[in-house]
Parts: C-alpha cells; structure tokens; sequence
C-alpha cells in the first residue's frame, strides 16, 4: 500500500467514523469529543491501526504538528471571543474568588500529589515540574458540558450563576498557568526561567492585543461574514507563527487575540464568533480524533495507578479550592458545598494543553504518559461530571429533583 494513500485512508477513516461516534455521544447527552477521541484511540497503533499495514505512524508524513497548532490555536481564539469581561465583573468577588481558588488549589494539590505519587510508589526519578504541569492541565475544565446539564434543568440561582461565571473564565486560566508552568520545565535555574516565563506571558499578551486591535478594526470593514472567515483564518496561522519564531505562547496569544478583536469590532460575541462556527466543527472532529491516535495501550495500562491520583487529586484540589474561595468571598453555604462538584468536566483545552506539553522541551520524556493521562482522564469525567453537576444543583436548590 502506498504510503501517501494509507495517510488518506487512515485520516477518512477517522473522520468519518469519529463524526458518526460524536452523534451518538451526543444523543446520550455526552460530549460530542469523547465519540471523536474514542474513535481515534480505536485506531490507534496499538489497537486497529496495526492491521492496516500501518508500520509507522502514518499521520507524521502529513504533518499533525501544523494541524494540531491551527486547532489549538482556533480554540484559544474561540476562548477569548466568548470571554465576557462585562458579565464576568458584574458577578462579583464569589466568581473571582472562586475561579481563582480552585484553579490555584488544583495546581497545588496535582503537584505535590503527583510529587509524592511518583517519589514512593513510581520506578523512575520524581519530578515536580511535572506534577506542576499536569495541575496546570487539571484547572481547565469543559464550560459546554457543565452549560448542557444547566440548560436540560434549566436551573436558576446564586450557585448556577457562579458556576457560569467562572467555566467563563476558567480554560482562560488555565492557559495563562499553563504558560509559566512549561516555562519553568526550561533548562536552567528556576529564578532564570521564571523570569522566561514571565516573559513570555507578557509578551504574548502584548501580541495579542496588538493583532486583536488590527483584526477588530480590519473586522468592521468587512460585514461579509465569508470575508471575515478569510480574515480571522489568516490571523490564526499569522499568530501561531510569529509566536513559534519568537519563542512565545500562540494559545495566549491567541485568547488575547479573540478577546481584543471582539472588542475593538463592537460586535457582539455571537456575531463576531459566527462566521467561524461554518467550521469550528470540522476542527475539533479532525482535532480530537487525531489526538485519539495517539492513544497508546500499553503506557495507559502501565500508569493507571498514575491516571487514578490524577483524577482523585484533581477533584479533591477543585472542590477544596472552590470551597476555600466562596468562603473567602462570603459566598452562601449551599455555594460553597456544592461549587466544586459542579465543575468537574474536563475535555477539550485540557487535551489540547497535553498535545503541547508532550512536545515542550523538558517534557518530552512524559510526553505519553502526560497524554495517556489526559485522555483516560477526560473519558471518565465525560462520565462522572455532568451526574456530580446534576447532584451540585440539586443540592442547592436550583433544579427540582426527580
């Protein structure tokens, strides 16, 4: 079989069976990416690939990396079209405490757990850069999932508008921790690459604003939403490859560039965000069926023991960071027992930051673990969330109980 004709055969087959798997997940009211990376884990080497004459990884002659960096760098930019600063300031200190407690917690609690994981109970060296990194994964979470479990109950309340406030809000963080966190995964002495870090965040956001301002002004000149398309697509491959060359976060960039631009365009989110929905969906189901594919079964078996502290570290640093938050904020009990459990999804950017992390210098030797973990770990929050946001509702108060 020619190679050339078994990356396409591979690549349709992903495609079309990942966008038949994404239907049912969603008619069974999952996530629509759970389907697309199923399918692709199917696929993967270790499973169906092995009997399609696939001796490599096909996908490497196609170029995943240019593919993977458009995707994550569309995300990033739908991320910062759909942040509402007004929205956000008007619900006041419990979002912010909130989003700030159990992002920050969950950080803390994966690293030293993750630490102490690796310290007594794995073979190699234990690596607190790592366990740094994969809390910074942790904090995002899956604003789609926790708005459907609202919007089927159609619940209403103090606890159901933090929760809104903050999934607003909350992949936006997790970039921006995400950013230092690889930045101290550098060579060199911490204080040399926390300050890289720095850097690089800074710089990233002065990038952003400066593309997000011409983009939004060059936005208002063009009401055809195709031209507009044409426009946000080039400035999408122009902020990933001027950040690449000089060494900066094209997903920061790209969250500042989609903020910036709705704002100086006047455009209200949906309009802005339209003319890129014609395609958002292709790219997450080329995005997360490919990022399936690089599911390996033997490192998945090999780490459970790992992906099981992930998960339990992750909800424990969520829930207790967010009970620490909408107490400090003065929050209402019914809030504060029961925030954490409603912000337990965890999917697209968390995948999306493991592709990167697993190609970051210094982190490339955990590069599959790293991925391995995400992937298993997003499967079973597909699961157990929307019923952990479900319960957090009722418990407060704001959907009747069946």
């Amino acid at each position: 079989m020619e190679p050339n004709l078994s990356i396409f055969i591979l690549l349709g087959l992903l495609l079309f069976f990942g966008f038949f798997a994404g239907q049912i997940a969603d008619h069974f009211n999952y996530p629509r990416v759970v389907g697309y990376i199923l399918i692709g884990a199917v696929f993967s080497q270790d499973l169906l690939g092995r009997y399609f004459m696939f001796h490599e990884n096909p996908l490497m002659e196609l170029g995943p990396e240019l593919a993977t960096k458009f995707a994550l760098g569309s995300i990033a930019f739908l991320i910062g079209v759909e942040l509402e600063p007004d929205r956000i300031k008007k619900l006041g200190k419990t979002v912010f405490f909130g989003a700030f407690g159990q992002a920050l917690f969950c950080v803390a609690v994966l690293a030293l757990g993750m630490w102490g994981y690796m310290t007594y109970f794995s073979e190699g060296p234990a690596d607190l850069i790592l366990g740094l990194v994969m809390g910074t994964i942790a904090a995002a979470s899956a604003p789609a999932a926790t708005m459907a479990v609202i919007e089927e109950y159609k619940a209403k309340g103090p606890l159901t508008s933090t929760v809104l406030g903050i999934v607003a809000v909350d992949d936006a963080l997790g970039i921006i921790l995400f950013t230092f966190a690889v930045g101290l995964a550098g060579q060199g002495s911490l204080a040399g690459n926390l300050g890289s870090a720095g850097v690089e965040v800074l710089g990233s956001i002065v990038l952003g604003c400066a593309l997000g301002a011409i983009l939004g002004l060059a936005g208002k000149r063009f009401q055809n939403q195709n031209f507009r398309l044409a426009l946000i697509i080039a400035t999408i491959i122009f902020f990933i490859g001027i950040s690449s060359y000089w060494h900066l976060s094209y997903l920061l960039t790209g969250m500042v560039t989609g903020l910036v631009s709705k704002l100086v365009s006047s455009f209200e989110t949906e309009e802005w965000h339209k003319p890129f929905g014609h395609i958002e969906e292709t790219i997450f189901l080329l995005f997360f069926t490919v990022a399936g594919y690089e599911f390996v079964f033997s490192v998945f078996t090999q780490s459970l023991g790992f992906i099981f502290c992930y998960i339990i570290f992750r909800i424990s640093g969520k829930y207790t960071g967010a009970w620490i938050g909408a107490r400090l904020a003065g929050a209402e009990k019914d809030v504060g027992r029961n925030l954490g459990l409603a912000l337990m999804p965890h999917a697209g950017v968390a995948i999306g930051l493991a592709l990167l992390a697993k190609s970051t210098p210094g982190l490339q030797e955990h590069g599959q673990l790293i991925l391995n973990t995400i992937l298993g770990a997003t499967i079973f929050f597909a699961i157990v969330a929307p019923i952990l946001t479900e319960k957090a509702l009722q418990n407060a108060g704001e959907i009747d109980k069946k």
